[in-house]
This record gives structure tokens, sequence and C-alpha cells, in this order.
């Protein structure tokens, strides 16, 4: 994460985060099922996991103060207001140990960003990844093949 501005949409409630993706070409149109989008403006929205947005302030967190603290002091941001709903997202609780080093005083949780944790999860979750492209017959790894497809007509008018 690099802490520059992106939208993000919460679903009701704040348990799903999806980022948003604005596609805008000048003229262009989008044909979807039988309407036309004129503006050539699409937006996808993908489900995304907020402990990526997290990372982002926990390695904060931990250059400015290496210490342990609760989430809910490291996950805010004056630009951001909005950026401690990330804590409400289904299961980040739960997976937020991928990630941090974590201590328990009495009821309360502290955390602490973990390199090393965090290298392993992301370890994971490219290794899903792969095996997700793998599965749909995309080729992956270190002697991927690509291929280049010319028009015949773009040769000939380049050489005259």
């Amino acid at each position: 994460s690099t802490g520059e501005a992106t939208l993000y949409l919460f679903n009701s409630g704040a348990q799903q985060l999806f980022e948003v993706k604005a596609f805008h070409e000048e003229r262009r149109s989008w044909f979807i099922g039988q309407t036309v989008q004129q503006d050539g403006r699409l937006l996808f929205v993908t489900p995304m996991d907020p402990l990526f947005l997290i990372l982002y302030y926990l390695i904060k967190a931990d250059k400015e103060q290496g210490k342990f603290q609760p989430l809910d002091q490291v996950v805010l941001d004056s630009e951001y207001p909005s950026c401690p709903l990330l804590l409400k997202c289904a299961d980040v609780k739960q997976y937020i140990q991928h990630i941090t080093e974590e201590k328990e005083i009495g009821s309360q949780k502290f955390h602490k960003y973990s390199q090393e944790k965090t290298l392993k999860w992301l370890k994971k979750k490219v290794n899903q990844t792969v095996k997700a492209l793998k599965s749909n017959n995309i080729s992956v790894g270190e002697r991927v093949i690509a291929s280049t497809f010319i028009n015949n007509k773009q040769i000939t008018d380049a050489q005259e």
C-alpha cells in the first residue's frame, strides 16, 4: 500500500471492503446486456482483503513508534476519516494475527507489525493466486510464454 488515495467502498454495516476502479477512455462505448454505456466509463467493484490497507498503517506506526498499540490507535488518518471502518470488516480481528505480533493485557489486545508474519501471509496469498490461475489454465511461473500478434498490413505499410 502506498498511502495514496484510491476509491474504496464498504457494504452496509462495513462488513466487506471493495476496491472501485474506473476505466474511462475517450470516444468509447460499452455494450452491457441490451444497453450502451455511451461515455466509455466503466466501474469495476472488486472484493478486497482489508488487511492490505491496514498493513499501511501498521508499517507506518512501527516506523514512527515501534511499539505495541491498540489497533484503533494505529488505524487512524485525518485525511481519511473512514479508515477505522476497516477494523469492522468481517474476520479482521481473527486474521490480523497474520501480519502482527499480539500481546493481551487484561481484556485489551495490542498489536505490532511483524515483517516475518507478513511475508508468510503474502506468500500464502501468492500461492493461492497461482493455484487459481493454474486451475483456469492460465500459465504462471518463470517460463510464461508471451505471444505477439502483428497485423500483416501493418508490416507492409511500415516497409513502404
